[in-house]
């Protein structure tokens, strides 16, 4: 079940240092590294800044460039305001015809169960690879 947040200022890990220990004055420390901030506002602000732009981006490069069966996307939204009548974000896209991997994942060989592990991996790593590729074409370009 999705678990929808509408005040993100009450999730208190977004302020204060989460990533280890420290071994001397940890209190202080802490204290230290704790930062307040209005979470709501940049998390309007990433919203903004990426949207479904990406998202939709990487299906398309994946269904063009890398030539891997992704649904075609008919049409998305990834803001909610007044040019948006859905009121929601969304993304309309095809169905794929076949059977989800995890339904018949279990009834395989396990030779078999490889080499879709393989192929999963194969396109991981072109994605990978044309992802660094192209961070660098954009920090050439920006």
């Amino acid at each position: 079940m999705l678990h929808m947040v509408s005040d993100w200022n009450q999730q208190e890990d977004f302020f204060r240092f989460t990533c280890g220990r420290f071994v001397n004055d940890e209190a202080s420390q802490l204290a230290r590294c704790y930062i307040r901030f209005n979470m709501n506002k940049l998390a309007d602000i990433a919203a903004r800044a990426t949207g479904a732009t990406h998202e939709v981006a990487t299906i398309d490069f994946m269904r063009t460039v890398l030539q891997t069966p992704v649904p075609q996307i008919y049409a998305w939204s990834s803001r909610v305001d007044e040019n948006n009548p859905v009121g929601a974000e969304y993304t309309i896209m095809e169905k794929l015809s076949g059977v989800p991997l995890g339904v018949v994942c279990v009834f395989l060989k396990p030779q078999d169960q490889v080499k879709v592990c393989m192929q999963v991996a194969n396109v991981s790593k072109e994605m990978i690879v044309c992802g660094k590729i192209l961070s660098i074409r954009e920090s050439l370009l920006f």
